[in-house]
């Protein structure tokens, strides 16, 4: 899984679409579950005053909140009033769990690419690594399963499975086996600007990277940097190199049908200055005397 994207600003509420109240709600949940491992829905359906389920069928698709309650909760969880308008006009879509988005995934060469709206959705690391963990010979199509492979709270890994389901990134069979529909190839370098959603995974992978330093054993992973001076117009053809270099290790590393085994991993490549010079003062050309011919005195 091909990720390239700026880094986030720090931010202590989740982000959403502005026309998605429920997925708003679902990223405010998961944001609380992350704080606090044991938060449950029913404190949440506590929150925000609303009956736990009439929230569960909500989450699941099966019930749409009227304009009067998404303004109510809104207001609950603190929203500026302005985007709790926002909220409250845009007609939530009946068919958003059960038709995936068909402008999620563009394609763009060898690698499709994800509109930054699908993106916001998913901007979180771990749906990229279940995307990954599918390919394992040994994954499992369970959410539990795959919240103890990733570290992650079972109700992270559900919202996640529902997100990636409902941009049609991945299928859920009749016999319940989860299929990637992504075509293992999900990009976002095609995507020349910065976001919050971009900056936020980055920052994220950073953050896993700082950990992995701390907790995983030397033998299973590679940390190396080095400093050095550059030149800065040739940063342009640098990104084309990192980007190529990426694909290729990618090729080699990946799981074939000989793999036994297998481990999601993140490969994060930063270039970054350290080194801010002042602009060099511009030269202005000395300009030289003008040599004058000496009047002749008349005689």
């Amino acid at each position: 899984m091909k990720l390239d994207s700026p880094l986030r600003k720090t931010r202590d509420a989740p982000q959403a679409r502005d026309s998605d109240f429920v997925a708003y709600l679902k990223n405010d949940f998961a944001f609380r579950c992350r704080k606090n491992p044991s938060y449950r829905l029913a404190a949440f359906a506590r929150l925000i005053e609303t009956d736990l389920s009439t929230l569960s069928k909500v989450f699941k698709g099966t019930r749409t909140l009227k304009s009067r309650a998404i303004r109510r909760i809104g207001i609950k969880l603190g929203l500026d009033p302005t985007r709790v308008d926002v909220f409250a006009s845009q007609a939530l879509r009946s068919n958003a769990k059960t038709q995936p988005r068909t402008d999620a995934i563009q394609s763009s060469g060898d690698y499709p690419t994800i509109s930054i709206d699908s993106f916001q959705m998913i901007s979180d690391w771990y749906h990229y690594a279940i995307l990954e963990l599918i390919a394992l010979p040994h994954f499992k199509s369970s959410v539990h399963w795959i919240a103890r492979a990733l570290r992650i709270t079972p109700t992270e890994a559900r919202l996640a499975v529902e997100r990636l389901k409902t941009l049609g990134m991945i299928e859920e069979t009749k016999d319940g086996k989860i299929v990637d529909r992504s075509g293992g190839y999900t990009s976002t370098l095609a995507n020349d600007f910065s976001a919050a959603a971009f900056r936020n995974l980055q920052k994220q992978i950073l953050e896993k990277g700082v950990q992995a330093l701390e907790e995983i054993p030397f033998e299973k992973r590679s940390q190396t940097s080095m400093t050095m001076a550059i030149d800065p117009a040739k940063i342009p053809i640098a990104k084309k190199m990192i980007q190529k270099f990426q694909e290729e290790l990618n090729a080699f590393l990946g799981v074939t049908t000989k793999t036994t085994g297998g481990e999601v991993y993140h490969l994060g490549v930063s270039l970054y200055p350290v080194s801010f010079s002042p602009p060099q003062p511009e030269k202005i050309p000395v300009q030289k005397p003008r040599k004058t011919t000496p009047e002749r005195q008349s005689l």
